[in-house]
């Protein structure tokens, strides 16, 4: 299965999240970052590969700015 995003930062932390959670458990996002990397383990155990993949920004798509706008504002501040 294939995860496309085009938020860097989220690739960054779900990376971080299975690499080294010890250097996140100060992140706003802990708890969802977890249940990330429990779904991602849990997809691995059954055999079944995730594969991360950086998407172009959808400028100029109708509706994307503003979806951009509430993820901003849900992410403000340091990233963790």
């Amino acid at each position: 299965k294939h995860i496309y995003t085009d938020s860097l930062a989220s690739m960054s932390l779900i990376i971080k999240i299975l690499l080294s959670p010890g250097n996140l458990l100060q992140c706003k996002h802990l708890d969802q970052l977890t249940q990330i990397r429990h779904a991602l383990e849990r997809r691995a155990k059954a055999g079944v590969a995730t594969h991360l993949h950086k998407a172009k920004s959808h400028v100029g798509v109708t509706g994307n700015e503003q979806a951009d706008k509430h993820a901003q504002h849900a992410t403000e501040g340091d990233a963790c």
